[in-house]
C-alpha cells in the first residue's frame, strides 16, 4: 500500500514517545515527575488546559506513559465521561474504576489476628490480610456509590441541584431517608483505606470540553464530592474558555472560571507548538503522502517545490495553528487531491485546503468566482453590477478573517494568483495613504494555467472542488490523443477537431475552444514538430464551423478565431525555423488551397495584407509578421483562386463574406471589376443575393442593444445601392415568406446603416 493509499488519520492522539513530533515529551515528563512527588493526603486536582486541537489528549498520553516508568508507578485510570450519559452511570463508572485501581495496589501494614490469621494460612487467596482488605474496599465503594446515587436522586426530587451536591445541600435530607449509616461515615472509611495504599491512583478525565454544559457541571460536582480521597490525583483535560462558558450557561453565573477554580487546584497549559514546527510537520506528511511527486530533481519538480514551500510558509502560517489543523489539512488532501492527482497542481490544492481551514466562506467564494471566470472565458458575459456585487462579497469575507488588519495586502496578493484578478492602489481621502484594491474578471491568457493544471484553469478547476472535470472540458487523455493523431494520422486529428468544432459546450460555445486553450501560449513549445502540420490542417478545416456554431461576440467578432490565430502563428513560427522554404510553400498551398475554413483563413490573409503594408499605413516590423512576402504571395494565390470559384451555395457556410471581398480588393486593387462581376454572379439568384447581403452586415451596440446594420458605404464598393434597395422592396411582397421576411429584415438593416 502506498502512502497515498493509506487510511485517513482519524485525529488519533499519539500513544507513545516515538510518535511525538512536536516536542511534548520533556514537558510531559516534568508533569509526570511532579505528580509522582506530589504529597496527596487529601487528594488533588490538576487541570491540563489547551484549545481544541492543541494536542491535550496526546500530551496526557505522554504523561501517562512517563508515570509508568518507575517501579513504584501509580495506577492509571482513564475516565471518559462523554461516553457516559446518565448521572447514575457516571458515578458508578468512576467509582468502579477507582475501586479496580485500589484493588491492584497493596496496602502497607495490613495484618490479621487470631482465628482469622489461621484461616489466612489455610486459604490465603481468600482470607489473607490483603484479600480481606480488598474485599472491604470493594464493599465500601459499592455501598458509598449506591448511597450517593440515591442521595442525588433525593436531592433532585426535592428540587436540589445535581448528583455531586448531595454531599452538600442534600446531605441531611438524604441521611434521613437512607437509614443508619451516613454518607460521611462511609466516606471516612474509604478515606482510611485509601491512606494505606503504597502507590497513588491517577485519574485522567479527558475531553471534558466535549460535554454539554449540564454534563460538565455533573462531572465537576462529582469530582468535587470525592476530591479529598487520599492518594487519588485527578487530572482534568479541557479547554478553559469552553469549560468556563459552559459553566456560566449551566449555572447561570457570570464567571464560570471562578467555579472551575474552586475544584482545580493547579493548572498546566499544553505547550504551544511553534508555527514552524507545525509547518514542518505538515511538510513531512506531504512528503510521505506524495513521495514521487515531491522528490524529483528536474526543473519542474524544483519549481513545484518552491511554490509549495511558499504556500506552506504563508497560508500554512495562518491556517496551521494546532496539531489538529495539520491532521485536518492532510486528511483533506487525501480526500480531495489523491483521487485526481494527475489532473491538478499540488501547491494550488494545498493553498485551497489551507484557505478552507481558515474560512469556509472564502473557499466558497473562490469556487464561485472560478465558475464565473470559466463561463466568461467560454463566452458568457458578466455585468458590471455582477462584478461589483462579487467584489463587495469578497471584501466582506476578507474583513471577517482573523488578523486581517495586519495582513490584508498579502491576502489580496495571494488572490491575484487566480486568473482575471488584478490589484491596483487608490489614494485615500487624506491624499496621503494608498489602499490596495482588487478588480475581477479581467482578460487573461489562461494557457499557462491550463498547461500546469492550475486552480485557475477552466479545464481543471472543477477537479479541485468536485473531483471531476468541468463541463465541456477536454480531458488530458483526449488532448494527448489529438496530439498523437496530429503526428501519426492527420485525417483522424482533423475529424476529431471538426467534431469538437461542431459541438457546443454548456455555455453555448464551440467545444473546440477547450482544445485551443490547451494549445495557446507556452504549450505551443510542447507540441512535437511532427504534429504541427496535422494541427494546422485541423484549424483550416474546422474554424469556420466553430465560428458559425458560436456566433458573433462583442464588436461583431468571432472571438474564437483570435485564439486560433495565436495557435496558428505560434506553430508557423516554429515551422519557419525547421522547415525548408519549398516545404513551407507546399504546406501553405495545402492549407490555404484545401482548408474548408475560408472565412478564418481570410482573416489571417487580411491581417498580413495590413502587416506587410500592402494596404493601409500600419505595416508591422518584419519580425512581427506571420508570413514572409513570398509566403504571403503563395497564400494569396490560393485564396484568390478560391474566391473566384465561390458560388451562391457556398455563402451560408462562410462567416464574414464581406471580408473576402475586401481582402481580394485590398491585395489586388486592379481586380475590382472582376470582384464586381463575381458579386453580380452570386446575386443571380434571390437566395444568393440575400445571403450575400446577410454576410455583409456589420455590428453595432447602442445603449446595450446589439444590432447588425447593412452599411451603404460597404455595399457601394461592390454594388449599386439603389438597385439593392429596389430589389429588396420587390422581394418583400413575394409569396415565399422566408424570402420576404429576409428582405424586410435587410431593408431595415440598410436603413439603419444609412442612419449610421
Amino acid at each position: 500500500m502506498t502512502a497515498a493509499e493509506q487510511s485517513f488519520h482519524g485525529d488519533r492522539p499519539i500513544e507513545a514517545p516515538s510518535e511525538d513530533r512536536l516536542g511534548f515529551g520533556p514537558a510531559a515528563g516534568h508533569v509526570a515527575e511532579a505528580i509522582r512527588k506530589m504529597a496527596s493526603p487529601d487528594g488533588f486536582v490538576i487541570g491540563i488546559e489547551g484549545e481544541w486541537g492543541s494536542g491535550k489528549s496526546s500530551f496526557i498520553n505522554l504523561v501517562s506513559d512517563a508515570l509508568r516508568e518507575p517501579d513504584n508507578a501509580p495506577e492509571i485510570v482513564r475516565f471518559l465521561p462523554w461516553l457516559i450519559r446518565s448521572r447514575e452511570s457516571l458515578l458508578k463508572e468512576l467509582f468502579t474504576e477507582i475501586t479496580k485501581a485500589a484493588l491492584r495496589i497493596d496496602a502497607g501494614d495490613v495484618q490479621v489476628h487470631g482465628w482469622k490469621r489461621l484461616r489466612s494460612h489455610i486459604w490465603p487467596s481468600r482470607y489473607s490480610a490483603q484479600a480481606l482488605r480488598k474485599k472491604k474496599i470493594k464493599g465500601l465503594f459499592s455501598r458509598f456509590s449506591s448511597r450517593l446515587v440515591q442521595a442525588g436522586k433525593l436531592a433532585e426530587l426535592f428540587g436540589l441541584a445535581g448528583a455531586g451536591v448531595a454531599t452538600e445541600a442534600g446531605k441531611r435530607m438524604a441521611e434521613e431517608w437512607l437509614g443508619n449509616s451516613s454518607l460521611e461515615k462511609d466516606k471516612a472509611q474509604i478515606q482510611a483505606e485509601l491512606r494505606k495504599l503504597e502507590r497513588k491512583i491517577v485519574v485522567f478525565v479527558d475531553d471534558l470540553d466535549r460535554l454539554e454544559p449540564n454534563e460538565v457541571v455533573e462531572v465537576l460536582r462529582l469530582v468535587r464530592a470525592v476530591v479529598d480521597f487520599p492518594n487519588v490525583i485527578y487530572v482534568l483535560c479541557y479547554s478553559r474558555d469552553i469549560i468556563a462558558k459552559n459553566l456560566s450557561t449551566a449555572l447561570h453565573i457570570e464567571k464560570g472560571e471562578e467555579f472551575l477554580e474552586k475544584i482545580v487546584q493547579v493548572s498546566f497549559s499544553v505547550p504551544r507548538p511553534e508555527a514552524f514546527d507545525l509547518r514542518r510537520m505538515f511538510r513531512h506528511d506531504l512528503q510521505l503522502l506524495y513521495p514521487n511527486l515531491l522528490e524529483g530533481d528536474g526543473a519542474h519538480s524544483r519549481a513545484l517545490m518552491e511554490r509549495l514551500a511558499h504556500v506552506i510558509d504563508t497560508e500554512g502560517g495562518r491556517a496551521l495553528l494546532t496539531p489538529r489543523h495539520v491532521v485536518r489539512a492532510v486528511n483533506a488532501l487525501r480526500f480531495h487531491a489523491t483521487p485526481v492527482l494527475e489532473n491538478i497542481d499540488v501547491p494550488d490544492m494545498v493553498w485551497l485546503q489551507l484557505i478552507r481551514l481558515q474560512s469556509e466562506r472564502l473557499y466558497e467564494w473562490v469556487e464561485g468566482y472560478l465558475i464565473g471566470f470559466a463561463a466568461k472565458h467560454a463566452g458568457a458575459s458578466i455585468s458590471d453590477e455582477g462584478k461589483k456585487a462579487e467584489l463587495q462579497q469578497l471584501n466582506s469575507i476578507l474583513d471577517g478573517l482573523p488578523g486581517i488588519d495586519s495582513n490584508r495586502e498579502p491576502r489580496m496578493l495571494a488572490l491575484t494568483e487566480l486568473p482575471g484578478i488584478e490589484f491596483d492602489f487608490e489614494r485615500q481621502a487624506d491624499q496621503q495613504n494608498l489602499k490596495m484594491i482588487l478588480s475581477l474578471y479581467g482578460r487573461e491568457d489562461v494557457s499557462s494555467q491550463i498547461r500546469g493544471k492550475r486552480l485557475g484553469s477552466p479545464q481543471h478547476f472543477r477537479y479541485y472542488f468536485s473531483l471531476t472535470a468541468p463541463q465541456g472540458a477536454i480531458h488530458d487523455r483526449e488532448y494527448a490523443a489529438f496530439i498523437e493523431n496530429a503526428r501519426d494520422c492527420q485525417e483522424v486529428a482533423v475529424r476529431q477537431f471538426s467534431e469538437l468544432a461542431a459541438s457546443l459546450n454548456p455555455q453555448g460555445k464551440s467545444s473546440v475552444q477547450a482544445l485551443l486553450d490547451r494549445l495557446k501560449g507556452d504549450a505551443i513549445n510542447d507540441v512535437p514538430d511532427e504534429a504541427i502540420a496535422g494541427i494546422l490542417a485541423s484549424l483550416t478545416e474546422g474554424m469556420d464551423v466553430a465560428a458559425l456554431k458560436t456566433g458573433r461576440g462583442d464588436w461583431g467578432e468571432y472571438w474564437i478565431w483570435r485564439d486560433a490565430d495565436k495557435v496558428f502563428k505560434g506553430l508557423w513560427g516554429r515551422l519557419r525555423q525547421g522547415l525548408s522554404e519549398s516545404d513551407r510553400n507546399a504546406l501553405l498551398k495545402q492549407l490555404f488551397g484545401d482548408g474548408r475554413a475560408i472565412g478564418w483563413l481570410t482573416g489571417l490573409f487580411r491581417s498580413e495584407i495590413f502587416g506587410h503594408g500592402i494596404y493601409g499605413s500600419e505595416a508591422k516590423p518584419e519580425n512581427e509578421r506571420t508570413f514572409s512576402r513570398d509566403e504571403l504571395d503563395v497564400v494569396a494565390q490560393q485564396l484568390l483562386r478560391r474566391y473566384r470559384e465561390l458560388t451562391a451555395k457556398d455563402l451560408p457556410h462562410l462567416p464574414k463574406v464581406a471580408h473576402m471581398l475586401y481582402s481580394w480588393k485590398q491585395y489586388s486593387p486592379d481586380s475590382i471589376d472582376e470582384i464586381k462581376k463575381k458579386v453580380e454572379e452570386i446575386c443571380g439568384s434571390d437566395s444568393g443575393f440575400l445571403n450575400l447581403l446577410q454576410g455583409m452586415r456589420s455590428w453595432q451596440a447602442t445603449n446595450g442593444v446589439v444590432s447588425y446594420p447593412l452599411k451603404m458605404s460597404s455595399l457601394s464598393r461592390f454594388m449599386d445601392v439603389e438597385q439593392v434597395k429596389t430589389r429588396l422592396e420587390s422581394l418583400v411582397d413575394v409569396a415565399d415568406r422566408r424570402v420576404a421576411d429576409s428582405a424586410k429584415d435587410l431593408l431595415a438593416a440598410l436603413r439603419a446603416g444609412d442612419d449610421e
